[in-house]
């Protein structure tokens, strides 16, 4: 009795320390991409000007213009690691709640700059803020996104 104990708890630790090996890069993309919230789109905009990232399933859909159909390409792991940081750098629940020191949109100063975020079927819609002065909290990801368009 005492034999099959022993072997039971050297199985259970074998086991134990062998699920604790490193995650490959591919497993590491995926957490990164599944820690995303489902769509995330930030809109900037004034007269005459328009930009829209679209980021769903480890890629992004950048759009220039309204007509334009935009580009489409797969998000670098550093750029999935960037935005997941950014993105869990705010309480999802409160981004409603987030307004911008200053209000340069009202005079064309400024892009207006709105956040959608589909999570789990929830919608949250960001109030409007300046592109040039976002919120604190929202800081990060606004700055992660609109490099995005630059490179």
């Amino acid at each position: 009795m005492k034999h099959i104990f022993t072997i039971a708890i050297c199985t259970l630790l074998a086991v134990g320390c062998a699920s604790n090996k490193p995650t490959s890069q591919h497993e590491q993309i995926a957490k990164n991409v599944q820690a995303l919230p489902t769509v995330l789109e930030v809109q900037t905009v004034t007269r005459g000007f328009y930009n829209q990232a679209v980021i769903a399933n480890g890629s992004v859909l950048l759009k220039k213009n309204k007509e334009d159909a935009g580009v489409s390409r797969t998000l670098t792991e550093q750029e999935l690691i960037d935005l997941t940081q950014a993105y869990n750098a705010f309480e999802l629940e409160k981004l409603n709640d987030y307004v911008s020191d200053s209000n340069l949109r009202a005079v064309d100063a400024s892009t207006l700059t709105v956040i959608k975020i589909t999570n789990n079927g929830d919608m949250f819609i960001s109030n409007d803020f300046d592109t040039v002065n976002p919120p604190a909290e929202l800081k990060p990801l606004v700055n992660r996104v609109q490099q995005l368009f630059n490179e």
